[in-house]
């Protein structure tokens, strides 16, 4: 499984790329601090999962348009949100953009990688804390009926 990382915060980064690594079925291609950068790399380097972060710094591009961003272009790409954002209004507009999967900062990465792995199965990840408080799991907007 090919991961793209994007995180504004190195050491967050960092820690992510050396643990992902360290998973047999996951190879980190590209780690990015800026949503240009992402975007170039994501033209030139197979990924099939990027791990998000949804705040980024200032004059970035906020997490909700990056992701209905990358959708557009890369509807195969799976998207988890690894975020300190762990609100149930921010939970839902991610999911109902195309994410895959919310992983708060606060919990274990293990989740992360809990998250990942349903993801690429096209299975959508809340940690069941944060499923109880959206009281029901969002539904992307393109996979609504009418």
């Amino acid at each position: 499984m090919r991961i793209a990382l994007l995180d504004d915060q190195a050491l967050i980064r960092d820690a992510l790329k050396i643990r992902l690594s360290l998973e047999a079925d996951f190879s980190v291609t590209g780690t990015y601090t800026t949503s240009r950068e992402l975007t170039e790399g994501l033209r030139t380097q197979p990924t099939d999962l990027l791990v998000l972060d949804y705040q980024l710094a200032a004059g970035e591009l906020d997490g909700l348009r990056l992701i209905q961003s990358i959708h557009l272009q890369h509807q195969y790409l799976r998207i988890v949100i690894y975020s300190a954002a762990e609100n149930p209004a921010t939970i839902n507009m991610c999911i109902r953009a195309g994410a895959k999967g919310f992983v708060g900062k606060s919990q274990e990465t293990d989740e992360l990688l809990r998250a990942i792995r349903m993801a690429v199965q096209d299975r959508i990840y809340l940690a069941p804390a944060m499923a109880a408080e959206l009281e029901k799991l969002p539904v992307p907007h393109w996979q609504k009926t009418v």
